[in-house]
C-alpha cells in the first residue's frame, strides 16, 4: 500500500473512532466522516472501506487485535495451574489497559458498548470474537472451570459478562476520576466470578 494510501485510510478510521464514540455510530453519515478526516475526495471513504460496516472493523481492529494479543500473552504466562479468578484477570486486564491508554483505547470501549446494546450491531461483535482465536481459547479455559451447564444458560452468562464489563468500564468513563480504578476492577473480577459460579 502506498503511504499516502495508508495515511489517508488511517485519518478515516481515527475520525470514524472519534466521531462513533463521541455521537454515536447511527448518528454518524459517512460524510461526518469525511469532513472530520478532511478528505476532500467524496469517495475516499467508500475506496478504502466500501461502506460503514467495514468501517466499522477497521475502528475496532485497530484495538481489537492488541486487546486479543495481550489475552495470549497472559494466558501464556498463567501455564496449566490457574484460578477462575486468574482466567477472569486474563479478561479484564487487557480491557483495563484501554482504560489507561489516551482517548483512542476509551472510545475503543465506548464503541463497543454502542454495539452490544443495538440490535443491527450485535451479530457483528459475535462474528468479529470467532476472529480472536486468544479470547476464544479464553473463554474455553473459564468454560472449563464452570460447573456443567445447558448451553442457553452458558450463553447466557456470556452475554451479561459483555455487558457488564464493556457498560461498567464506560460508566468508569463518564465518572472518572470519581473511583478508585483498581477498586473498581476488583470489584468487577468479582462481579464476574458471581456470575460464572
Amino acid at each position: 500500500m502506498r503511504k499516502d494510501t495508508h495515511i489517508t485510510r488511517n485519518r478515516l478510521i481515527d475520525a470514524a473512532e472519534y466521531l462513533f464514540a463521541v455521537k454515536g455510530i447511527d448518528s454518524v453519515t459517512l460524510a461526518d466522516i469525511n469532513r472530520q478526516a478532511e478528505q476532500k475526495n467524496r469517495n475516499a471513504l467508500q475506496y478504502h472501506f466500501g461502506g460503514k460496516q467495514a468501517l466499522i472493523d477497521a475502528v475496532l481492529d485497530k484495538h481489537a487485535l492488541a486487546v486479543d494479543d495481550c489475552r495470549g500473552a497472559l494466558i501464556d504466562k498463567l501455564g496449566s495451574d490457574y484460578t477462575l479468578h486468574d482466567a477472569i484477570e486474563v479478561l479484564i486486564l487487557p480491557l483495563q489497559q484501554m482504560l489507561n491508554g489516551g482517548e483512542s483505547g476509551r472510545y475503543f470501549l465506548r464503541i463497543n458498548s454502542q454495539l452490544m446494546s443495538q440490535q443491527d450491531y450485535a451479530m457483528l461483535r459475535r462474528k468479529r470474537v470467532a476472529q480472536l482465536p486468544n479470547t476464544i481459547r479464553l473463554k474455553q479455559m473459564l468454560g472449563e472451570l464452570l460447573p456443567a451447564r445447558e448451553p442457553s444458560v452458558i450463553k447466557i452468562k456470556w452475554l451479561l459478562i459483555d455487558s457488564l464489563m464493556f457498560q461498567g468500564l464506560c460508566s468508569y468513563i463518564v465518572n472518572d476520576g470519581e473511583f478508585d480504578q483498581q477498586q473498581f476492577i476488583d470489584m468487577l473480577i468479582d462481579s464476574i466470578k458471581r456470575i460464572l459460579a
